[in-house]
C-alpha cells in the first residue's frame, strides 16, 4: 500500500510553532489592550481630578467673595480644609471632602512678598494676599497613589489699595504746600487714597474746618475739594469703602463714619457711635471696625461690626487699664500703642469679635526708657511699634517685633532703629517701605526699608517746615500733616 503526503500539508512542529505565533500575537494583543485601558483609565481620573481641583479653587473664590475676614479667614486652613456646598452656598466641611474615590484639601496661606513681588522664600508676608492650594489625591490602583494640585493666589481687592512708589531715591522734594483756611490748628493724621488726600485737624470748639479733603492728582498743584467744621478734636482717621472713620472728642460721636463717595460733597451724618471717653485711634479690618479711646473707668478697646452700615452692630469693648494711642487689627488679633511706661504695645486677642480679650502680659515694653507709643503697624507676626524720643544715643524709637506667639512673649527683632527723635505716626507700603511722621530737626518727613526687621536701613529724608503728626502715600506722592499754621498738608516727591 502507498502513502502520499501533499506539499500543502503541515507536520506537527509546524503546527506547534504556528500555534505559538498565534500565543504571541495574542498576547502582545492582550497586554496593548490592557496597557491602553490603563492608559485611557489614568487619563480620565486625572480629567476628574483636575475638575474637582478648580472647583475647590472655585468654592474658595466663592467664600472670599462673600468676606474677606468672615466667611474666607474665618476658618484656619494652614493645614487643610474641606469645602462643600451646603444650602446653595460653598462652606467649609472637616478637613476634606470625598468625591467617590477622590479626596479633596484645600490650604488657604499667607504670600510672602519681595519689593511688591510675590515669591515662593524669602520675602515678608503679605496678610492680604493669600495662596490657595486645591489637592485632590486617589488611589489608581493598590500600589500607586495620584494627586492633582492646583494653586492660585487672591487678595483682598475690595481694601483700599495704594500703588507702591520704588524709587523714591536718596532725594526728595516739596511739590506743594497747603493750607487749610480759614484756621491755624495743627493737621492731626492724613489718609490717601487715589487722587485724594483726607486731613484731620484737632479744632475742637472753633468754626474752622477740622477735615479738608485735597486733590493730589497733580503733585505740584494741589486743590482743596471740600472742607468740614466737625466741631470736634479728631486724632485720627482711616479710609476703607469710600467711607472715612474718624477717631474724636465730640460727645455722643466718638467713632464718626463720613461718606465720601462725592468728595466735593461728604455726608457727614452717615453714621456715628458714642463711647465712654475720647476716641484716639481706628483701624478696619474687613467688616469690622476697631478703636481705641483714653483711659476710663470701663473699657478702652471696642469693637463695631460695620457689615450692615449705616447701621452699627456692638460694640464689644474689654479695659485695657491704658490709654489707647494707635490700633492697628488683623484678623484673630489687634495691636494698640500705648503711653503706659510697662506695656508700650498691648495685644488684643479677637478671635471672637463679641468677646475680645486682653491680658497685660500680652505685651511689650520698651526695655531703656519707657518713651510712649505713639504708632503701629504689622506685617505678618512682625509689628513695628513707634515711640517719642527715647533720649540717649543708640535707644531707639523704631521697634520691630516677633508677636507670633504674642500670648507667651513678645521679642525684639535686632536693635531697633534710633532715629534721634520723636516719631508721631508710620504707615507701611507692600514694598516694605515704612513712612515716618517725626519731630527730627532735619527729616521730619523719612523714608525706611523694613524688609529685613533686624536691619532696617534709612532711604530718604525730607526737611519739612515743621513737625509732622501724621503721614500716608499714594504711589510716589508722599502726603504730610504737619504744624506749620499756613501749611498743614505738605506734599512729597522724589526728585526729579
Amino acid at each position: 500500500m502507498k502513502h502520499y503526503r501533499t506539499s500543502a500539508g503541515f507536520g506537527i512542529l509546524e503546527i506547534i510553532i504556528a500555534m505559538a505565533v498565534l500565543l504571541m500575537i495574542g498576547a502582545t494583543i492582550a497586554v496593548t489592550t490592557v496597557g491602553s485601558f490603563s492608559l485611557t483609565q489614568r487619563t480620565e481620573d486625572e480629567e476628574e481630578a483636575t475638575r474637582i481641583a478648580q472647583e475647590g479653587i472655585e468654592a474658595v473664590r466663592s467664600l472670599k467673595h462673600r468676606g474677606w475676614q468672615t466667611p474666607f479667614l474665618a476658618v484656619n486652613c494652614n493645614l487643610g480644609c474641606g469645602v462643600s456646598p451646603a444650602s446653595g452656598t460653598w462652606e467649609y466641611a472637616g478637613s476634606s471632602t470625598s468625591h467617590g474615590k477622590f479626596a479633596r484639601t484645600v490650604t488657604i496661606t499667607t504670600a510672602n512678598r519681595n519689593g511688591g513681588a510675590i515669591v515662593e522664600s524669602g520675602g515678608i508676608p503679605d496678610p492680604d494676599t493669600k495662596q490657595v492650594t486645591s489637592t485632590v489625591s486617589w488611589d489608581f490602583s493598590p500600589t500607586r497613589h495620584n494627586q492633582v494640585v492646583l494653586k492660585t493666589y487672591v487678595t483682598q481687592y475690595e481694601k483700599s489699595i495704594t500703588s507702591t512708589c520704588t524709587n523714591w531715591g536718596s532725594t526728595l522734594i516739596v511739590s506743594d504746600t497747603f493750607n487749610i483756611d480759614p484756621g491755624i490748628q495743627n493737621a492731626s493724621k492724613v489718609v490717601t487714597n487715589g487722587d485724594h488726600a483726607y486731613v484731620v485737624r484737632n479744632n475742637n470748639g472753633g468754626t474752622n474746618p477740622d477735615l479738608a479733603i485735597v486733590n493730589i492728582s497733580n503733585p505740584i498743584n494741589v486743590t482743596q475739594e471740600s472742607a468740614v467744621d466737625l466741631d470736634a478734636a479728631v486724632y485720627d482717621v482711616f479710609f476703607s469703602n469710600n467711607l472715612l472713620f474718624l477717631a474724636t472728642d465730640r460727645n455722643g460721636r466718638e467713632l464718626w463714619i463720613i461718606d465720601v463717595s462725592n468728595p466735593a460733597n461728604p455726608n457727614i451724618n452717615y453714621a456715628f457711635a458714642s463711647l465712654p471717653a475720647d476716641a484716639r485711634g481706628v483701624h478696619v479690618d474687613g467688616t469690622y471696625a476697631y478703636v481705641v479711646t483714653r483711659s476710663n473707668s470701663g473699657n478702652e478697646f471696642f469693637i463695631f461690626d460695620i457689615s450692615s452700615l449705616p447701621n452699627l452692630s456692638g460694640p464689644w469693648g474689654v479695659n485695657l487699664g491704658v490709654d489707647g494711642r494707635a490700633v492697628f487689627a488683623e484678623g484673630n488679633r489687634a495691636l494698640v500703642a500705648t503711653p503706659n511706661n510697662s506695656r508700650e504695645l498691648m495685644i488684643v486677642d479677637t478671635t471672637n469679635k463679641q468677646v475680645p480679650l486682653a491680658n497685660n502680659g500680652w505685651s511689650y515694653n520698651t526695655p531703656s526708657c519707657g518713651a510712649d507709643g505713639t504708632g503701629i503697624f504689622s506685617i505678618g507676626d512682625t509689628a513695628f511699634l513707634t515711640t517719642q524720643n527715647c533720649g540717649g544715643a543708640g535707644e531707639p524709637e523704631v521697634y520691630p517685633l516677633d508677636i507670633v506667639n504674642y500670648k507667651s512673649s513678645v521679642t525684639l527683632i535686632g536693635s531697633g532703629l534710633d532715629i534721634g527723635a520723636g516719631v508721631n505716626d508710620l504707615y507701611i507700603d507692600s514694598a516694605n517701605q515704612a513712612y515716618l511722621a517725626t519731630d527730627v530737626a532735619n527729616g521730619e518727613f523719612m523714608i525706611l526699608n523694613v524688609s529685613v526687621p533686624s536691619a532696617i536701613s534709612e532711604i530718604a529724608r525730607r526737611d519739612l517746615s515743621d513737625e509732622v503728626f501724621g503721614v500716608h502715600v499714594t504711589g510716589c506722592i508722599g502726603v504730610a500733616a504737619t504744624g506749620a499754621n499756613t501749611d498743614e498738608i505738605q506734599v512729597i516727591i522724589p526728585a526729579p
